[in-house]
């Protein structure tokens, strides 16, 4: 093991975190379209692409026979309405529900149907109005509720979501969707221990949905019970979720529970699934450096920094391994960029960091903290120094221009 310990990171937690919450964001945006009240006729038809064939038309001429013969029959444009719903076409559909309520103004599912539809085309405070109008109509309408819910989470309105989502349960407390997504919101509004519960009450009624397991997992994490956080990220790989933030997550309580050949192992099954995820990178780089191997690490950190230019703790890690290794050069150009990004986090750092004390009397890493004491903010100064160099452009870059 290394000499010092390096101070573990959250920043992977916090992006696994979020990227999990907009994985199952979207997951819960097409369960909501299943939510829509159904037709009053037995059978839909089923969605088409955007542009109707032949074929597709045809289908919608069963409901445009009857508005034919009976144009007033609200039923009937409620039913076209779901139908070009299901097709994919909402703004369409949206036509044909107002058509459905011109007529029949005290009919809920239209206003919830309706609702749902501008929500899918981004207008969600629009959609608010008709669940709002649906409830008013149907005090205990379940898929009102659940949609609202829905929609007051893709506007940031947490705590209003909750509250839907509860009034949700109440009507309807076996829905493990609802369960689900109310353990999702409080997590969100960082109450892991409510969201623990209800990530529980979920899996009892869905002991098979992966995706809560690993929700509960990351609950778990935030909890710092690394063992529990571990065995719900197993038990969602067994459930067949193979995901790169699953796997991640399960490397981050293999680290944090000191196994970190396995941690290893599990950063590369995340990048096996998506390469493109600087933050993975990251703490791989990490786990690399508890197993002392500095240049593989600095190599983790290149890729991140490839995906991620501006990912401050990769700079800053990548001095602290530069600096292991004493090449003081390399490690000045590293802080000089971590301290251009992120100043109020790295600058307290650089008079006790381990990792610095193999170079901390070089003459060069001496000026360097000097310079850095000596400015108002290692902001500031980094910003003059790049001002005076944009001001004066170099000779290459002075014939470019003129080329």
């Amino acid at each position: 093991m290394m000499p010092f310990e390096v101070a573990p990171t959250d920043l992977g937690v916090l992006l696994l975190g979020v990227g999990l919450l907009l994985g199952a964001a979207v997951w819960a945006w097409q369960l909501q379209r299943s939510q829509r009240a159904k037709p009053e006729t037995e059978t839909v038809v089923p969605p088409p692409p955007a542009e109707l064939s032949a074929e597709q038309t045809a289908q919608l001429e069963p409901f445009d026979q009857a508005l034919v013969q009976q144009p007033q029959d609200a039923i009937a444009w409620y039913n076209r309405a779901t139908t070009l719903d299901q097709m994919g076409q909402p703004q369409a559909a949206i036509a044909c529900y107002d058509r459905a309520l011109e007529l029949k103004p005290d009919f809920p599912q239209a206003w919830n149907n309706r609702a749902s539809a501008l929500d899918a085309l981004g207008r969600h405070q629009e959609a608010l109005a008709g669940y709002e109008r649906a409830l008013q109509l149907k005090p205990d309408f379940f898929e009102a509720y659940f949609n609202q819910a829905n929609a007051l989470g893709q506007l940031g309105r947490w705590e209003e979501a909750l509250y839907s989502y509860t009034r949700a349960l109440r009507i309807r407390p076996d829905s493990p969707e609802a369960w689900y997504l109310h353990g999702l919101t409080l997590a969100n509004l960082g109450r892991f221990e409510g969201s623990l519960t209800s990530y529980d009450k979920a899996l009892a009624l869905n002991p098979v949905d992966a995706q809560a397991w690993q929700s509960r997992g990351l609950a778990l994490f935030r909890l710092e019970r690394y063992a529990d956080a571990l065995a719900s990220y197993e038990r969602a790989l067994q459930l067949g979720l193979e995901s790169a933030a699953l796997w991640a997550g399960h490397a981050l309580a293999q680290h944090r529970l000191g196994n970190a050949m396995e941690a290893l192992n599990s950063y590369d099954r995340a990048l096996e699934r998506d390469p493109q995820r600087a933050e993975i990178w990251l703490d791989r780089g990490l786990v690399l450096m508890d197993l002392n191997l500095y240049e593989l690490a600095l190599q983790s950190f290149a890729q991140a920094l490839q995906l991620d230019p501006n990912l401050a703790e990769a700079h800053y890690l990548e001095a602290c391994c530069y600096a292991w290794e004493g090449q003081v050069g390399q490690t000045l150009q590293a802080l000089e960029q971590a301290l251009r990004l992120d100043p109020q986090r790295y600058r307290p750092l650089l008079a006790s960091e381990p990792y610095f004390q193999l170079i901390r009397e070089e003459p060069s890493f001496v000026a360097f903290l000097a310079k850095v004491d000596a400015s108002a903010s290692s902001a500031e100064f980094f910003r003059r120094d790049a001002v005076v160099a944009a001001e004066k452009p170099s000779q290459t870059e002075n014939t470019e221009r003129q080329a």
